[in-house]
């Protein structure tokens, strides 16, 4: 979850959009300024909400098949973000 929130800071830093100090960096929240600034359309925000959600389904799940799956559900996502922003 933390490296998605990161990968976002990131596109939005390389965009010139700023985020204060106090400013919250929830998915939620850095995902609208993404939306907004038409860096991503409504799609991928709902993508980015899927993996938050499961983000917090994993952490407070036991540890096992079901918090893998989970993780990869959440790097696919991070993966298919970076690769469409950064043309990997």
């Amino acid at each position: 979850g933390v490296a998605l929130e990161n990968l976002l800071v990131v596109i939005l830093e390389k965009e010139n959009i700023t985020i204060g100090e106090n400013d919250a960096t929830e998915l939620g929240v850095l995902s609208n300024k993404l939306l907004k600034n038409n860096i991503i359309d409504k799609r991928e925000k709902n993508r980015i909400m899927l993996a938050a959600k499961y983000r917090n389904l994993a952490s407070h799940a036991n540890k096992g098949r079901v918090t893998r799956n989970d993780s990869k559900t959440i790097y696919t996502e991070i993966f298919n973000l970076a690769s469409s922003y950064f043309e990997i």
